[in-house]
């Protein structure tokens, strides 16, 4: 979550105090970070893992091909 915020604030260019141990005090005024946060960061994540899952896949199927023309 607090990296979703900070994210969030990074983008929105906004200054709202959030306190990782009172969090839901705050979170009227930090949660539209959070949430450009949460977004920004999961969009990330999902477009890395999509390229490295694509090139291990690739990587195996390419290997068993290659072991199986040696038979």
């Amino acid at each position: 979550m607090l990296l979703s915020f900070e994210t969030g604030e990074l983008l929105l260019n906004t200054d709202v105090r959030f306190d990782m141990h009172n969090w839901s005090a705050n979170l009227k005024e930090a949660g539209y970070s959070i949430f450009i946060g949460a977004i920004a960061v999961s969009s990330f994540c999902s477009f890395a893992t999509y390229f490295i899952t694509k090139y291990i896949v690739i990587y195996i199927r390419n290997r068993q091909s290659n072991s199986s023309e040696n038979y």
